[in-house]
């Protein structure tokens, strides 16, 4: 993947974003180039067509469902047709401290973008908790604000991540050992990364070899420096040289 894309950023000081759709459409004029996002993005489709990129990957656009894109991820839309929905984002920091943390950061920190299915009959209350979510982000702030966002975005991961490990469970995989190391090192990773810059540590941690770990990791996000670099903002080496710095 080009190091010199586009980084795509969220407006100076906003925690998070909801963009409503409906009838978007993408391909009848200029396509927008591969960026790269400085926040999580979850694309809501209740209807329409199309496809995506997520590092590279297709993606296609399915009806009844949520795509995560998290940090540090490229993305662009090849085409779309008559989407309904919406686009949520929301910056890192937002879910940064609270225990949803710990529960959506496997999700968030996946490869490729995960498509999580909504089950029959839950469309209606996403749609209800997405406008919850946009009419906050549409009103004037006030003290509450911070707290009630992130707890309407929190919410709407944890429906997710129920969502999604509900639809692991009707699968039988040979990656579900790996889905679940997987979780278990974005825990520790996100307990341990301010210190902790080696997958040795991590390997240690989880009571396996550096080599299981190696290519579950690789399988599901390309390498530890890259699950690093998506939890930190930076790669391994560059934390650990601006903390020493610092």
């Amino acid at each position: 993947m080009p190091d010199d894309l586009v980084i795509d950023r969220m407006a100076a000081g906003a925690a998070a974003d909801v963009v409503l759709l409906d009838g978007f459409a993408v391909g009848e004029g200029p396509v927008r180039e591969p960026h790269r996002h400085d926040y999580h993005e979850l694309v809501w489709v209740r209807a329409g067509a199309g496809e995506h990129r997520v590092d590279g990957r297709p993606v296609a656009v399915v009806p009844g469902t949520v795509t995560v894109i998290g940090r540090g991820q490229v993305h662009v839309f090849r085409w779309a047709r008559d989407l309904r929905g919406a686009v949520v984002r929301f910056s890192g920091e937002l879910v940064v401290g609270g225990p949803e943390r710990v529960a959506t950061g496997a999700l968030l920190a996946g490869g490729g973008g995960r498509v999580v299915p909504v089950p029959e009959g839950a469309a209606g209350l996403l749609d209800a908790q997405v406008g919850a979510l946009h009419a906050e982000l549409t009103r004037p702030a006030d003290p509450f604000s911070p707290d009630l966002q992130r707890n309407l975005v929190a919410t709407l991961l944890l429906w997710l991540e129920r969502w999604h490990d509900a639809a692991r469970a009707e699968r039988t995989g040979a990656d579900d050992a790996d889905a679940q190391l997987h979780r278990r090192f974005v825990a520790v990773l996100e307990r341990d990364f301010a210190a902790h810059h080696d997958a040795a540590h991590y390997a240690d941690a989880l009571g396996v070899p550096a080599a299981a770990l190696s290519r579950a990791l690789a399988r599901r996000t390309g390498h530890f420096s890259r699950a690093f670099k998506r939890h930190a903002g930076e790669p391994p080496q560059a934390f650990r040289d601006r903390v020493r710095g610092g």
